[in-house]
């Protein structure tokens, strides 16, 4: 029998590793250059920890693991705008063009803030209006005009 040869370490397979970043920039960059290398195996999970108030990103390919962890509120924006890019990734057929920031996403974001409150009027806040305006005509010397509302008003007074 012949023995079998180890496998040198050059054609072994490399053992995962895992990486926590500090900072965020780089931590997207390694993950866009990691999702590039393999989209097809690469994916994004999030955690939470609510008990150590923690927010924990993670991009691997089962190789590679790229980790960042914050407990900044000051975060949650860009936390948020590497989720959309990461999903744009996704779905993106030129991985050429993964650096471009979407134009649709941004005209979507515009069109979705809120535009100016509009004052809400209930039913008291219109009938104090009814009474100002009849009290500035008739001190005004003015006869009181406000359409069909102030007909059925007088209806019901006259005897």
């Amino acid at each position: 029998r012949e023995l079998e040869r180890p496998v040198p370490l050059a054609d072994a397979p490399p053992a995962s590793a895992m990486v926590y970043l500090d900072d965020f920039q780089e931590f997207q960059a390694a993950a866009q250059m990691l999702f590039a290398t393999q989209p097809l195996r690469t994916r994004y999970l999030l955690k939470y920890r609510r008990c150590d108030e923690k927010v924990v990103l993670k991009v691997t390919n089962d190789r590679v693991c790229l980790k960042y962890r914050t407990q900044q509120l000051s975060d949650l924006k860009v936390i948020e705008a590497f989720s959309q890019a990461f999903a744009r990734w996704t779905c993106s057929t030129n991985l050429a063009t993964l650096d471009e920031p979407d134009v649709e996403l941004a005209g979507a974001k515009e069109a979705a803030k809120p535009k100016g409150k509009a004052k809400k009027k209930g039913k008291a806040s219109t009938e104090r209006g009814h009474r100002r305006a009849r009290g500035r005509a008739l001190l005004a010397g003015e006869s009181p005009t406000n359409g069909a509302r102030e007909d059925a008003l007088c209806e019901r007074a006259s005897p």
